[in-house]
């Protein structure tokens, strides 16, 4: 079976041949799926139905507007799923397209299975409207945008100088987790790292950027970010900075 490289080549993301059971793959485990045969690169978001050992794969058919994806038999799908701290993909043949009793796809049994570490450090490009004021400061919190983000910090851009390096800041932000669509609202602890003085932005303005590391994050927050990163991670790969 032709085999392309289905992780980016970016620096931090080592890729390397895993073995299935490393996946841990449970029933409605959430899976991305896409057409490598056909013109079509959407990605598209599946579950797992189940799966026999060596033989085969079972995952519920895409809907797109109402509808099941149109998919061919014998068609070349490559399937990504994040467990843990790493990052899975590969590529399988459909084997049929079921539609009784329900849309699902019957899929070959991975042979070749590509993984990547995703480490602490790695970063995402976004934007995400957040707040953020300085420890112990009076007055409201400042609206901020977060132009990147890791398990570790983020980058921060706002129109005035939220403080100096080594100063602290509460900075908070909150972000939708699928597949149950959970809306997580995180209030962090930062410190300012590095702080790049005014540069033009988009609308013509001026911007400071704020390198920050977060603080004395909790096991749920860092749960709840990594699950979020992962996510972008596995929905749009040209995020990884």
């Amino acid at each position: 079976m032709p085999q392309r490289p289905l992780f980016p080549e970016k620096p931090g993301l080592q890729v390397a041949i895993c073995d299935f059971d490393e996946m841990n793959l449970q029933i409605g485990e959430r899976i991305e799926l896409e057409r490598i045969d056909s013109a079509d690169k959407t990605r598209y978001f599946t579950s797992l139905i189940g799966y026999l050992r060596n033989q085969s794969l079972l995952v519920k058919t895409p809907i797109v507007d109402g509808l099941p994806l149109p998919i061919a038999d014998e068609a070349l799908m490559a399937m990504r799923v994040f467990s843990g701290t790493k990052a899975f993909a590969f590529v399988v043949p459909v084997i049929r397209v079921c539609t009784s009793p329900a849309h699902y796809l019957h899929l070959a049994f991975p042979g070749t299975i590509q993984c990547a570490e995703i480490r602490k450090a790695l970063r995402v490009s976004l934007r995400l409207a957040a707040k953020a004021k300085a420890v112990n400061a009076q007055g409201l919190p400042q609206g901020v945008e977060i132009t990147d983000l890791s398990i570790s910090g983020a980058h921060v851009e706002s129109d005035k100088m939220l403080g100096q390096k080594g100063q602290h800041l509460q900075l908070s932000f909150a972000f939708r987790i699928n597949p149950n669509d959970y809306e997580a609202h995180l209030n962090l602890k930062a410190r300012i790292q590095s702080v790049e003085h005014p540069t033009p932005a988009r609308e013509g303005s001026a911007v400071y950027v704020h390198g920050v590391e977060f603080e004395d994050l909790g096991s749920a927050e860092m749960i709840l970010l990594q699950s979020y990163i992962y996510q972008l991670l596995i929905a749009e790969h040209h995020r990884i900075v």
